[in-house]
């Protein structure tokens, strides 16, 4: 299968997962990440605002900021680079042209790179190996080379995402993940 083939099977199966299932999935995925040591030791977490359908993030946001970790959410630049802001509570979000919540551009605080200790990633499609296929646009294959070396780089998606016992498709370019986490398991890869 192409690498479109695969984004369009993991689209249908995640819009075929119910509000409750992507609401308990979302709380199981909070619960099995927030324990992971990669999790317990890093002050400043680089995550996502979940989008569509994409497996719920806002249960871990919740918990990171019940344990006092500075959170950071990714700005999406015309130059195809990303940054990571602050992100608080109070924070104003506005609503980009792919439908995207960002932080609105005056509450902008760009954090250096080497700040953070943890970067959740979102997908598309996982493999057991580390790889990952996103929407293909390429911001985290561009932002990910740039973290300092050992930081954690997890992955985030429903179990239905991760192709088991086969590789997806990769290009040069793609960065494999360390760690790829679902509302069911926690996949140690060889990355």
């Amino acid at each position: 299968m192409t690498a479109q083939d695969y984004r369009d099977q993991m689209t249908k199966a995640r819009k075929a997962l119910s509000q409750e299932e992507r609401d308990l999935a979302g709380k199981a995925f909070a619960a099995r990440l927030s324990a992971m040591p990669e999790w317990l030791r890093a002050d400043t977490v680089a995550l996502f605002l979940s989008f569509g359908s994409e497996l719920k993030t806002q249960d871990l946001i919740e918990t990171a900021f019940a344990e006092g970790k500075r959170v950071l959410l990714p700005i999406c630049q015309k130059n195809y680079q990303m940054i990571f802001s602050v992100y608080r509570p109070s924070t104003p979000l506005i609503t980009t042209g792919l439908g995207l919540e960002e932080i609105a551009p005056e509450a902008i605080e760009e954090v250096p790179i080497e700040e953070i200790d943890f970067c959740l990633v979102p997908g598309l499609v996982f493999d057991e190996t580390g790889g990952r296929i996103g929407y293909g646009a390429g911001f985290y294959d561009r932002f990910l080379p740039r973290l300092k070396e050992g930081t954690p780089i997890i992955g985030a998606g429903y179990d239905c995402q991760v192709v088991k016992g086969e590789k997806i498709p990769q290009q040069d370019t793609d960065i494999p993940l360390s760690i790829i986490v679902t509302e069911k398991a926690t996949y140690h890869t060889q990355a």
